[in-house]
């Protein structure tokens, strides 16, 4: 299948989030390439059977930019065929374009509801990206919310969504379950700012997984009445992603060393790296506490490796029908 249109030269265009398929379409989204305007956020949509398109948004119709980073995720999709998606700096007033914000979209690409931060003008004029990490759908909840969305961008704060009230733009506060203020990201060597997820969250039972730029990987764990609450266990190791397209370790005295993934249930995993070869070597904790498992394993587990720019699969260590695996994703 060839994407191919006059104004979708490929100096304006980075195709860098992962494909969803669902609803008998496969969904392509884009951004550009290194902020090179002029662009927009579109979210494509083809037919499995026949790859013809189907759909197309623009999430700034009448503005510009909105690119669609998302970490390198795929747009989530909730048990009715609906699409989750964030966007980056870019034009917003609701009605026409939606830059700076989190969008709940039909399995025909039209807009639903939205998010967007009340101070989406400061992040706005800053290149501070929502969408520079990925939306998660959460699992279904017993309490006041049973259907939430957690989104974390380069905005320090986590927000913790209600998928059947997006919550639209807030009057001086954010209409939404919960805001967690600087709790994920740190301040990286030469950085005047902290930019807090290029990366995906995952989640198993009710611990929700971080991994935020120069910082430890963090778990929190999910209240299903009031949200996320403040992260009960992390790793001393920190994260690094001062290399675009790549999430590695940080050890105190070393150089960094490996690409990181999260298996569910059995551990946290990482596979690492040189620039030029894969070494079998892996560093775990237990999902359960982050408690390290660090030691050294030659070839025991699958991984599919590779150079900068590429993709890095990992394998399960479990044998259980419920074992299930989310990958930290690699970011903008």
């Amino acid at each position: 299948m060839l994407i191919s249109d006059p104004n979708l030269q490929p100096v304006h265009k980075l195709q860098r989030p992962a494909l969803t398929l669902a609803n008998g379409n496969v969904y392509i989204a884009f951004g550009s390439m290194q902020d090179e305007a002029p662009y927009h956020g579109l979210l494509f949509a083809f037919s499995t059977q026949t790859l013809q398109q189907q759909e197309v948004l623009n999430v700034t119709t009448t503005g510009s930019e909105g690119g669609i980073w998302m970490g390198g995720a795929a747009p989530a999709v909730d048990e009715n065929g609906d699409l989750y998606l964030a966007t980056g700096n870019g034009t917003f007033d609701g009605t026409a374009n939606y830059g700076e914000a989190a969008l709940k979209l039909s399995p025909q690409l039209q807009i639903l509801d939205y998010f967007a931060p009340y101070n989406f003008a400061t992040y706005d004029a800053s290149d501070i990206d929502l969408g520079s990490g990925d939306v998660m759908v959460v699992p279904d909840q017993t309490g006041a919310y049973p259907h939430e969305l957690i989104s974390c961008g380069k905005p320090t704060p986590i927000y913790v969504l209600d998928r059947d009230n997006l919550g639209h733009l807030g009057d001086g506060t954010d209409n939404i379950i919960q805001r967690l203020d600087n709790v994920v990201g740190q301040l990286g060597k030469g950085a005047s700012w902290v930019e807090a997820c290029f990366t995906a969250p995952a989640m198993w039972k009710q611990n929700v997984y971080f991994g935020g730029k120069y910082d430890v990987l963090k778990m929190f764990t999910l209240d299903p009445n009031s949200g996320c609450c403040p992260p009960r266990r992390h790793r001393r190791t920190r994260l690094s992603t001062d290399i675009r397209g790549q999430i590695r370790w940080y050890q105190p005295t070393a150089k960094p060393t490996a690409l990181c993934g999260i298996s569910i249930p059995e551990t946290i995993r990482c596979a690492p790296t040189t620039r030029r070869t894969w070494r079998h070597f892996c560093i775990r904790a237990h999902a359960d506490d982050l408690d390290p498992l660090d030691r050294p394993h030659g070839g025991e587990w699958p991984c599919v490796c590779g150079e900068e720019g590429t993709v890095v699969g990992f394998g399960l260590l479990g044998t259980t029908q419920n074992t299930k695996q989310a990958a930290v994703q690699m970011g903008k």
